[in-house]
């Protein structure tokens, strides 16, 4: 709890900054502070992810299941993962369409940190002007 009161602060921080709460800012300082904005969210995730362990340590909270549709998951991740696409020149593309997606019964939390892990591999070990294609469709 002692590191995410102080993230808290520098994630508030970064977005007043990018609301205009200091006065308006370049593009370029936009990009850089909302690359930041999202390393800042991992960061936070990870912190989560610590209590979360400590919780399952002591036997409570191992699953939060729900059903949900991942399309919600997938574009927020896409959204943290698009500087590094972008350095990398790499393509991401999902359907976007609502009913492409079925609702899952999933602990979300969990599900997300699986998913960050695998679409953040598929873009840094992707060669140069690559493409990530997910989709829903089974075989």
């Amino acid at each position: 709890h002692h590191l995410r009161t102080p993230l808290v602060s520098v994630i508030w921080g970064l977005e007043s900054v990018l609301n205009n709460a200091h006065g308006a800012v370049s593009s370029q300082v936009r990009e850089a502070i909302t690359g930041m904005k999202a390393s800042t969210d991992r960061l936070m995730q990870i912190v989560n992810d610590f209590l979360s362990i400590t919780a399952i340590k002591i036997g409570t909270n191992i699953l939060n299941l729900s059903e949900q549709s991942l399309k919600p998951t997938i574009e927020y991740i896409v959204r943290q993962l698009q500087p590094e696409a972008k350095h990398m020149n790499v393509a991401v593309s999902y359907p976007e369409d609502d009913g492409n997606w079925p609702k899952l019964k999933l602990d979300h939390d969990k599900m997300r940190e699986i998913l960050l892990i695998i679409l953040e591999n598929a873009i840094r070990y992707n060669h140069a002007g690559g493409t990530v294609d997910i989709s829903t469709a089974t075989r």
